[in-house]
């Protein structure tokens, strides 16, 4: 490839010793190193073979490097370093040693043919549907990631599972085995999603889907740091070549990239790569935009969601917690209240009409404490006889004091009564209002 040095006429330090090295590792590998076999081979006049050194074999380049005795004491140390070096990564790449067909001096000449071994496993590589015994006679091809089973391919996918792992966990959702959260149980590259209702399940699958805002915020962030560092620097040169030349189409990083700053609406990458900006800056113009981008979107869709009507729309924003999330008190007993009055707000509390829906067997949906009518969240929370003597003072207190705020607020909000008694912040005009109803209330 033009402009492009070999790996064997480079060196990795300034040292002076290692550059000397340069020219005879560079003769070694063409051939062009001259030893007694040279001489015989070449000169006119009658020269031996044989070794100089040992003075037993004919010098060839296998009996320099591997056999001549008396260099076999400076040898032994380089040969098992190397190869030690040679096999960690071969592990890494997920290779077996036997499986390839190179002569051991052939990687102490040029130990760089594993770049062109594993150029050879990603080029053209296809995958087919494999049913029993049988392929599929259409494939597809595989343009990006690496084999199946790599070893390398554990530690990547880490990277992206781990932070949704902990956050699926975080969230209270799913399956419990005492007070172990089981909601995602994880082997190898498969994660299940375990609960006990379909609510749970969607909205695990949601979270899921929404968590790639935060490996979009790494891939930015990624990007900053190539766009900062040295413009002579590999990794500047290629963002720059990549983002020139390859088309909208590829599957090149720096393309995904691309269609992230368009998504984000950022600036051009190129632009960005040119425009050298601080750390600082780089961060908070990401950020803000990623979060700009998610909050208008989620609050766009809320009002798609029937189980999400009682939490109006605009009430999301990116790190505050919404107030019914919260409690006044470090009271267990108010903790306790938190997810049950999440998910009355969210529409995942199961009630009676809820099992009857989704369950495959006949189940009744009349309410199991008045025995009167179907059991829904408005039946529950207002007309169940059974629950009225606890409901009735609560309901009143509630209802005078959210009455008075608004009044010191001159809203004259036609309240409902549901919604009062499930989000009340529905009717806050501020987050000073929003404290004063979660303290009168709580």
């Amino acid at each position: 490839m033009a402009k492009r040095i070999h790996p064997i006429l480079t060196t990795n330090t300034s040292n002076c010793r290692d550059i000397i090295k340069l020219p005879i590792r560079t003769r070694f590998a063409t051939g062009n190193y001259i030893l007694q076999t040279n001489r015989a081979k070449f000169n006119q006049n009658d020269v031996s073979a044989v070794c100089r050194v040992c003075g037993k074999e004919d010098e060839t380049i296998s009996h320099f490097l591997i056999s001549c005795t008396p260099l076999e004491t400076e040898r032994m140390s380089l040969l098992k370093s190397l190869r030690e070096q040679y096999i960690k990564v071969l592990e890494l790449l997920n290779i077996n040693m036997h499986d390839i067909d190179v002569d051991f001096i052939h990687v102490i000449i040029n130990p760089y043919h594993l770049v062109n071994y594993c150029e050879n496993l990603y080029q053209n590589a296809v995958s087919y549907v494999k049913w029993d015994t049988s392929f599929s006679e259409d494939y597809f091809k595989i343009e990006q990631g690496v084999r199946q089973g790599e070893t390398l391919s554990a530690y990547l996918y880490k990277l992206y599972i781990n932070p949704l792992l902990n956050f699926l966990c975080d969230s209270g959702l799913g399956g419990k085995i005492g007070n172990i959260n089981c909601c995602a149980p994880t082997c190898a590259d498969d994660v299940a999603l375990l609960a006990c209702n379909p609510l749970d399940i969607q909205t695990m699958v949601d979270i899921a889907v929404d968590f790639k805002a935060e490996i979009h915020l790494k891939i930015l962030s990624l990007f900053g740091n190539i766009a900062r560092a040295n413009k002579n620097s590999s990794e500047w040169r290629l963002a720059e070549r990549q983002l020139q030349i390859k088309s909208f189409d590829s599957n090149r990083w720096f393309i995904d990239m691309k269609k992230i700053c368009i998504k984000y609406n950022l600036q051009n990458p190129l632009s960005l790569l040119y425009n050298e900006m601080s750390k600082g800056k780089w961060k908070k113009m990401t950020t803000t935009a990623v979060h700009k981008y998610w909050t208008t979107r989620i609050n766009e869709e809320i009002m798609y969601y029937s189980s999400l009507k009682y939490i109006p729309t605009s009430s999301f924003k990116v790190g505050i917690i919404h107030p019914l999330a919260l409690a006044n008190s470090a009271n267990q007993r108010d903790i306790n209240r938190i997810p049950i009055r999440i998910k009355i707000a969210t529409g995942t509390y199961i009630l009676q009409t809820n099992r009857a829906a989704f369950n495959q067997n006949n189940v009744d949906p009349t309410c199991k404490l008045c025995d009167q009518a179907e059991e829904s969240i408005s039946h529950f929370l207002l007309c169940c006889r059974a629950l009225d003597q606890i409901r009735t003072p609560i309901l009143k207190n509630v209802i005078c004091k959210c009455s008075e705020l608004l009044a010191l607020q001159h809203s004259n909000i036609q309240l409902e009564i549901l919604q009062l008694i499930i989000n009340p912040f529905h009717y806050a005009g501020s987050v000073q209002s929003e404290n004063d109803i979660s303290c009168r209330i709580e």
